[in-house]
């Protein structure tokens, strides 16, 4: 019973901690995912997508091997 009684005293403490502070009682990470994106946080992910696509290609071009650690896998050097 017990249990039951903590679960309800932490309920009314989230109830009146939500009714005193709103949106910003719990902010968990603190990264807010319905907050739009400011212009550089969008420009930035963009060149991130842009950079990983040219890695892939880089890759890819060189024959890289995640075994080996360098290009053409299993070729004589």
């Amino acid at each position: 019973m017990s249990i039951k009684r903590e679960c309800l005293s932490s309920n009314a403490e989230w109830r009146q901690k939500r009714k005193a502070f709103g949106d910003h009682a719990f902010v968990g990470s603190g990264i807010r995912r319905d907050a739009p994106l400011s212009e550089n946080e969008r420009r930035l992910i963009k060149e991130i997508a842009e950079l990983r696509k040219a890695n892939e290609i880089l890759k890819d071009a060189l024959g890289f091997s995640p075994k080996t650690g360098n290009g053409k896998a299993g070729a004589a050097v």
